[in-house]
């Protein structure tokens, strides 16, 4: 029967009506027709109105809304678009002259420097792989302090370890066994490896594969040397 105005009281449709009414399996039936079919099984039990609530469907073709409430305006939604993740940061370049694919020929104390560089200009010579490690540490140190590591000795000839041990027998590994001889060691000023600085650099350079050995610490098997760091290769996890 026709309510008043545009309101219509659905008619009895069953639930196979129902279903007639939009595509075949489909579950999102037209709402006239899940209306009426849900008010149809009412009456066949007895009851009057909505199975759920009691009350008569009645569905306003013009408000267009459902039986559960007002669907959603999707014209009113703004969509904001995720946002894109912000580049990885360039590696830094490494130090001129370093080629960490190149590995130096020859023996401890006799490499060739031509296949060694320095992690900055005006400083020491070291093996390209461990010159760029240190380098990329002395960005992170100049960050915290403001100023470079100052370094006083990397890579030592063989005839160089030979005068030092005798200079310092007490402190000098001997010629051919000292990491310098392979240029994977320096030693670092006074100002560099006191105090807070000595700790940040403690912290900070495991990461670039750098480290004081454990036998150059207080109580280590060596003499106590906090100046001399190693270069290992820097972990992977």
């Amino acid at each position: 029967m026709l309510a008043t105005t545009t309101a219509i009281v659905a008619p009895a449709l069953g639930p196979d009506d129902a279903r007639a009414e939009g595509t075949e399996g489909t579950t999102t039936a037209d709402a006239v027709a899940v209306a009426a079919a849900e008010q149809a099984i009412a009456a066949r039990s007895g009851e009057t109105g909505d199975a759920r609530t009691g009350d008569a469907v009645v569905v306003d073709r013009d408000a267009k809304v459902s039986r559960d409430g007002d669907r959603i305006d999707r014209d009113t939604i703004d969509i904001v678009p995720a946002e894109t993740a912000p580049p990885e940061p360039e590696a830094p370049a490494p130090p001129p002259g370093c080629d960490p694919a190149i590995e130096p020929q020859g023996t401890n104390g006799r490499l060739s420097t031509a296949e060694l560089c320095a992690p900055w200009d005006g400083t020491v010579l070291m093996r390209a792989d461990a010159a760029i490690a240190l380098a990329a540490l002395n960005e992170a140190y100049m960050a915290r302090f403001g100023e470079r590591m100052c370094v006083t000795d990397g890579y030592r000839s063989y005839d160089q370890q030979v005068t030092l041990k005798a200079q310092k027998p007490a402190l000098a590994a001997a010629p051919g066994t000292s990491n310098h001889g392979w240029g994977l060691a320096v030693d670092l000023c006074p100002e560099t490896y006191a105090g807070e600085r000595w700790a940040w650099i403690a912290a900070h350079g495991p990461a670039e594969g750098w480290d004081n050995p454990a036998w150059a610490r207080a109580g280590g098997a060596g003499p106590y040397e906090p100046w001399h760091w190693e270069f290992r290769a820097a972990p992977t996890s």
